[in-house]
């Protein structure tokens, strides 16, 4: 069924390969065959049909021409025929013509994808149309027909329809005949008319009338040889109408097949689409359930914070009132130990002054000798007293420091403490603390290391010989 070949209807209508292309092929050929002689005008055609001159001369003079292996024509002609009516979609078109946005919204193909896809935008439409168009083997019609006037300035004739240019100033014409789905052409090389008085139903239901050509209507009924090779004609006639009737309708199964897996391959891919959007929305159902989860667990973490946050501030203002405590506590001692250095202070006055009257005396002693077992009683009684103060003295003394040490150890506790708020003051205190101590000190060194304390160690030693002395002359002692 597959013929590749040229065939014949009569002398003047030839046939084209039934393979998707014919209004393609017709076109091509229709258009070539009458200046294949002619390099100049061939190669002038060819431009026109291709956008391009690349290999014309491989069918100049359409020597040794295939429909086969030259299938490439085909493609680029209807790649031409596409882009012209892509960019000329708003193009108006003179009179009495729709441009070609309006034709491609009204054609069966963009019809019977709205039925498959009711919700596309018209731009969705033209795009998806244009793309089912430029596919090998989808049948053409009048819209790539229209513009094919336009891409060749020329007349096309498709039975008895006349399509014209645009600008309607040419005179070249392509004629086709047309039947049942499959387009054929005329070669008008030899100016041979077509007959167009009859109706359409009589063309397609009729053999071609050619002027003086004979009809198979007009045998002499008389002449029964001549009937019989004409019905014989008939017959091979009709055998090939047959094959090309099986042929159209294999390439009709062909291309509803082609179309039915062009829907099963959309439908699979919408439902494939379908899960992915379940899928996604299933996603997006466990990342809301999760960030319900987070702000839960953030707000709980947040209560947590603020309540840990509050009872820092509890303790923190627990341990102010504890330091002011111990700020007052320290002050008080502050206070005492300030006192109780008037106090050695005025002791060492008292103590200088003792001693000063003991150094008067000592030297009135040197001069004199009498009553000198008085003198050494009363000395002995007045350096009683003078030792015991000393010792209260001392004593005082080594209550300050121990109280000095009770301080530096509280001090110390303190610094233990974490997060203390007063820290600098208690620092403050401490070294306060220290000063005292350190000028206790000096007072100690100072009235330790004085000439005055000297002279009272000695005279102690002195006061003791004396307590010694005295104990041999107890008798001679006054009466307390």
């Amino acid at each position: 069924m597959n013929k590749e070949k040229n065939i014949f209807i009569n002398d003047k209508v030839h046939d084209v390969p039934r393979d998707g292309n014919c209004l393609i092929w017709a076109i091509i050929v229709a258009y070539l065959e009458p200046v294949k002689t002619d390099n100049k005008k061939f190669k002038s055609r060819y431009i026109k049909l291709f956008d391009s001159d690349d290999n014309y001369e491989k069918i100049f003079n359409f020597s040794n021409f295939d429909f086969k292996n030259n299938k490439n024509l085909v493609s680029l002609f209807r790649t031409h025929i596409c882009n012209y009516i892509e960019e000329n979609l708003e193009k108006n078109r003179g009179e009495n013509k729709a441009i070609f946005k309006s034709s491609l919204l009204d054609s069966d193909i963009n019809k019977k994808n709205k039925e498959l896809y009711p919700n596309n935008s018209e731009e969705t439409q033209i795009k998806k149309t244009l793309e089912q168009m430029r596919k090998d083997a989808n049948w053409c019609g009048s819209i790539e027909i229209e513009a094919i006037c336009n891409i060749l300035n020329c007349n096309i004739i498709r039975n008895n329809e006349k399509f014209e240019p645009d600008n309607q100033n040419t005179n070249d014409i392509i004629k086709l005949y047309y039947k049942n789905n499959h387009y054929q052409y005329y070669l008008t090389n030899n100016s041979v008319e077509i007959n167009f008085s009859q109706s359409q139903n009589s063309i397609n239901n009729q053999p071609i009338t050619i002027i003086n050509a004979i009809s198979p209507l007009s045998i002499n009924s008389e002449n029964d040889d001549k009937n019989l090779e004409l019905l014989k004609k008939d017959n091979i006639k009709l055998k090939y109408e047959i094959d090309d009737l099986k042929e159209q309708q294999y390439f009709a199964n062909r291309r509803l097949d082609l179309e039915f897996n062009l829907l099963l391959k959309e439908n699979e891919e919408l439902i494939s689409a379908k899960k992915y959007n379940k899928k996604l929305k299933y996603e997006i159902d466990d990342l809301k359930e999760q960030q319900y989860f987070a702000n839960r667990r953030l707000d709980l973490e947040f209560n947590l914070l603020l309540k840990e946050n509050e009872e820092l501030n509890e303790k923190i203002n627990s341990r102010d009132e504890v330091i002011q405590q111990y700020l007052n506590e320290q002050q008080n001692q502050f206070k005492k130990n300030q006192e109780l250095n008037e106090k050695i202070n005025s002791r060492d006055e008292v103590i200088q002054q003792y001693l000063n009257e003991q150094q008067n005396q000592l030297k009135k002693n040197q001069h004199s000798n009498t009553n000198k077992s008085d003198f050494t009683l009363k000395n002995l009684l007045e350096s009683d007293n003078v030792w015991k103060d000393t010792k209260k003295m001392k004593k005082q003394l080594e209550e300050v420091n121990n109280e000095n040490k009770e301080l530096k150890k509280q001090i110390e506790e303190w610094k233990s403490i974490e997060h203390v708020v007063q820290e600098p003051r208690i620092t403050d205190l401490e070294n306060e603390n220290e000063e005292l101590k350190r000028k206790l000190h000096e007072k100690d060194k100072n009235m330790t290391s004085s000439p005055s304390f000297q002279h009272i160690e000695s005279d102690l030693l002195n006061l003791q010989n004396l307590k010694s002395t005295a104990n041999e002359y107890k008798p001679h002692s006054p009466k307390m």
